[in-house]
């Protein structure tokens, strides 16, 4: 009897060892699996099956996606590629637009952004290390409104009112130009730097004048009655902005295959945009934004969408130089910065070829 009571003593203890064994194996690997972000994991989902984030920033007031974005997402091919890597994408609104989404950069709380073309140059020239990997609108368009009935005719007309606009963000070059170009200095005007309240600050009356996107313009159109004073659509077409896709490098270096992946649900929206004209205009109409509008802004072109492919074409590079340039000039930035490092398509022409092939 005794030799059967030590034998059970023995049982006993291994099964603990095995057991205790078993639950610092599997502690080890889901701590592991939390911490590590690098390249060589991305397709790997945690031991909770829960996927990692690719945190992108819009310049939106919420954080729904629309126009090419959208499009992916109806389609699933967000999902399907970014799921394929271990990953999901998790949207933020800026609604502060360019200077907000630089702070966020700045501080890594988010990875990617889609923003105007002038504030990622501010930033690179400030030290923080992003890349340019993908131009998502190569028009975009701007102008300078009044109210209808506004005694305001021209650019000159300005000097000594009020003009919204928005400080560091791609208005803020256009508007400082036109100025230029009108022989005004915008020390004449009494600008008020808004971004996020800037259309109700127009309409309610505590503005002369407001520099905005012309879809923003056809919008408050919608609402009050509006006149346009000046616009790339009709001149200084030289100044017409972008938008374009920015990243961290560090980010970039450490998740290449994420990069690739989201690229390709872009690319992939597109090409079924080009495909599905009216089909696709329904992606850039919401609340705000009607199906005339969407179709005046995006449909009525040579040919539709192709401002929107993604492609970083050398005109385009010489633009963001222009802007560079510009920003240095008008003491607007310290450190002069490098397109060669600043642009980055390679990851774009990767996606791309992965697409095609």
């Amino acid at each position: 009897m005794k030799n059967i009571k030590n034998l059970w003593k023995y049982i006993l203890s291994g099964l603990y060892l095995i057991v205790i064994a078993f639950v610092l194996t599997s502690c080890g690997r889901n701590a592991s699996s939390k911490e590590v972000t690098s390249d060589s994991n991305a397709q790997e989902v945690n031991e909770e099956g829960e996927l990692k984030k690719l945190r992108l920033a819009l310049t939106t007031e919420s954080n729904e996606l629309s126009g090419i974005l959208l499009i992916a997402q109806q389609q699933n091919y967000l999902k399907e590629e970014l799921e394929a890597v271990g990953y999901e994408l998790e949207v933020f609104g800026f609604a502060q637009a360019g200077p907000a989404i630089n702070e966020a950069f700045a501080g890594k709380s988010i990875d990617m952004a889609i923003y105007g073309n002038l504030p990622p140059i501010v930033l690179k020239s400030n030290g923080v290390d992003v890349s340019i990997i993908a131009m998502t609108d190569s028009n975009l368009d701007q102008c300078i409104i009044v109210p209808e009935n506004s005694t305001i005719q021209t650019v000159e007309d300005l000097k000594g009112k009020t003009v919204i606009s928005g400080k560091g963000t791609v208005l803020d070059e256009y508007f400082r130009r036109v100025l230029q170009a009108n022989d005004l200095d915008f020390k004449d005007i009494n600008v008020v730097n808004d971004v996020a309240t800037a259309s109700a600050t127009f309409t309610s009356g505590n503005a002369d004048a407001l520099v905005t996107t012309t879809i923003q313009a056809l919008l408050i159109e919608k609402q009050f009655p509006i006149r346009v004073i000046e616009s790339t659509t009709d001149s200084h077409k030289e100044l017409i902005s972008q938008l374009v896709l920015v990243a961290r490098n560090e980010y970039l270096q450490e998740n290449e295959e994420v990069t690739t992946a989201f690229l390709k649900a872009y690319i992939r929206g597109y090409q079924y945009a080009v495909s599905h004209e009216e089909e696709a205009i329904d992606a850039f109409v919401n609340d705000r934004i009607s199906h005339d509008i969407a179709k005046e802004v995006y449909g009525n072109k040579t040919e539709a969408f192709s401002n929107l492919s993604g492609e970083i074409t050398e005109k385009w590079i010489e633009r963001l130089q222009e802007v560079e340039i510009f920003l240095k000039e008008n003491g607007l930035i310290g450190e002069s910065v490098d397109m060669k490092e600043l642009v980055n398509d390679s990851y774009y022409k990767e996606a791309l070829l992965e697409v095609t092939k």
